[in-house]
């Protein structure tokens, strides 16, 4: 029984190391990217706060991230899909995350469906391309991950609102020519918008992406963050800048160089 149990440690330490590679993803699904490892390292827990709804889960890799990272948080990831939602079962098993973990299977379309005023902080990379632009994929799963259905990114800010506790946080990454659509989504949700950090490909090229973050029943002004540059101006495109380590050293997956130190861990 000791060895099975030291097999079984090892199995998980090992799945830890390799995270945020390794993680089971379903053929045909969309893979996750550098933008949902960017989305798990916005928001911290603050004082009290101890439940995270990842918000169209996918693989569960937002969920996995915030645990990892956080021993105070427990998580649920919510997914229409049932393929993914048992993919995301695995992963935390494998990553010995299952009695911190639940599946939610759910229509962000369907309010009826969601889970009300249960969560401290909702994490979501919601699907924002225009489905009327550009070739739609054969998969089911990555349109849906992709591509905006009716009611669109509205539709994801007031699920966030309805399953968040009074006074929880949400958290947004989205393109930054979207900002001011996810303003206005999130006001229409009574979500307030309370920080915003642009993230910029280089220091001398327009901001790609946004991260927002938006409380619910909470008066605030919107705080413009400092830019996070990913890449040097003259550097190859896969290699990140310190200060996008330091942000989130899980971004060394995609990195041609290591350019995180110990003091940048978490």
């Amino acid at each position: 029984m000791d060895n099975l149990r030291t097999v079984a440690l090892t199995a998980v330490e090992k799945a830890r190391k390799l995270f945020p590679r390794g993680l089971y993803q379903p053929a045909g699904s969309f893979r996750f990217s550098a933008d949902a490892l960017l989305l798990g390292a916005f928001l911290n827990p603050e004082k009290g706060e101890e439940r995270l709804l990842d918000l169209g889960a996918g693989c569960g890799i937002v969920a996995f991230m915030m645990l990892l990272r956080h021993r105070c948080l427990s998580a649920a990831g919510l997914d229409i899909q049932q393929e993914l939602l048992e993919a995301a079962a695995a992963n935390a098993e494998n990553l010995g995350l299952g009695d911190r973990f639940k599946a939610i299977r759910a229509d962000v379309f369907d309010e009826s469906s969601l889970p009300e005023n249960e969560f401290d902080i909702v994490l979501t990379n919601p699907p924002y391309k225009n489905p009327k632009q550009g070739r739609l994929p054969a998969s089911v799963a990555r349109r849906r991950a992709l591509f905006e259905e009716q009611g669109g990114l509205a539709a994801f800010a007031k699920a966030a609102a309805v399953a968040l506790k009074p006074a929880g946080r949400a958290g947004f990454i989205l393109p930054a020519s979207r900002l001011s659509d996810i303003s206005k989504a999130c006001a229409a949700a009574e979500l307030a918008v309370s920080r915003i950090r642009p993230i910029h490909p280089r220091s001398n090229e327009p901001a790609s992406l946004v991260l927002v973050e938006a409380a619910k029943g909470r008066k605030a002004d919107a705080n413009l963050l400092p830019p996070l540059i990913m890449h040097g101006e003259n550097g190859e495109k896969n290699t990140l800048t310190r200060e996008a380590m330091a942000f989130c050293p899980e971004l060394k997956c995609n990195s041609g160089k290591d350019l995180s130190t110990p003091e940048h861990m978490p």
